[in-house]
Parts: C-alpha cells; structure tokens; sequence
C-alpha cells in the first residue's frame, strides 16, 4: 500500500521488489484502512502506524512479528521507552510461536493444526506464516487485540482441542 500512495513514489516497469513489498504490506493495511473512518488506536500504537507508514515500514515487511515486539518484547522494548509508553511485555519465547510455518495436519506435543479450510478466516498468515497480527489487531475491540474473543474458540481457530467435562482449560487430544 505504501508503494502506491507516496504521491513522490513511483512503480517502475520491472520492480519486482516494490511489488512484492506492496503486496505483503496490504495485509497489515487492511488492518486498520477497512473503512475509510480512521481507526482510534492507543497512543503507542498510533506510534506504532506513525513509522508504519515512514522509515520503518520495509522493516515490517521483512518481519512484521519483528516490528511487534521492539516495543513487546521485554529483551528489546526500546522502541516503546523512547516513546514514554508502558505497553504489555512478552518474554519472548515463552509465549505463543510466531514467524513459523502453518503447516495443516502438523502435530507437536499432541497438538494439531487444522487443514488451512478449516481455519477462521479471522486468523491471517503472513507469507504463509503465523506472526503476531495473525491473531492480533490494532483496531480490535477484544481483551489483548484478539481478533476474535478466547471464548469464542481463538485457540480452536487453528488447533485442533478438546475441551473435557472435568477440566476448565484445554486438554490436546
């Protein structure tokens, strides 16, 4: 999206990069451009869409988990210090994985991910993988950005669980 609407910016015959940088930026656009309304973010993510759309948006498109977590990250928040900002920090790897291959059918420690048809379309890969807008959104109006509620089943999104009778978390099958 960038690509196209730098009025100082042109697509020259040829530049695949520009191209393809364009393409894998639409994602993330769509994210907040879905209306033509503005979207009303928290101040660190308005931020966050300020070097978005300047210096740093080719480093997003390179590694948009990346991007995420200079300012999440608890090893490397220095983006959200500069700012003054106090956003949620993640210890990175603990939590979920990102930057990894959806591979439908895959299991790992008894867990399995769904056949890509049977995914929620709420759930987005990037380039084929699963990264921190997968299920994150900076327009969400769910608890953490979710793109969808935990109650209505993000996890089961993706992986297939079940849930039993005597438990109140999610047991793998």
């Amino acid at each position: 999206c960038h690509s196209f609407h730098q009025p100082r910016r042109l697509i020259i015959k040829g530049d695949t990069t520009t191209i393809a940088l364009a393409r894998s930026e639409s994602q993330l656009c769509a994210d907040c451009h879905k209306s033509t309304a503005i979207p009303e973010v928290s101040p660190g993510h308005r931020e966050a869409a300020r070097l978005l759309h300047g210096e740093l948006a080719k480093s997003y498109s390179d590694n948009p988990s990346g991007f995420c977590l200079a300012c999440h990250d608890v090893s490397s928040a220095t983006l959200a210090a500069s700012a003054g900002l106090d956003p949620p920090l993640l210890h990175m790897p603990a939590s979920h994985p990102f930057d990894v291959s959806l591979t439908p059918g895959y299991r790992r420690a008894g867990s399995s991910l769904k056949l890509q048809s049977q995914i929620d379309p709420a759930i987005r890969s990037f380039g084929g993988n699963i990264t921190c807008i997968s299920c994150h959104s900076l327009t969400s109006d769910y608890k953490s950005l979710l793109v969808t509620s935990v109650e209505s089943g993000l996890c089961t999104s993706c992986h297939d669980m079940q849930r039993t009778a005597s438990s109140p978390v999610f047991s793998l099958q």
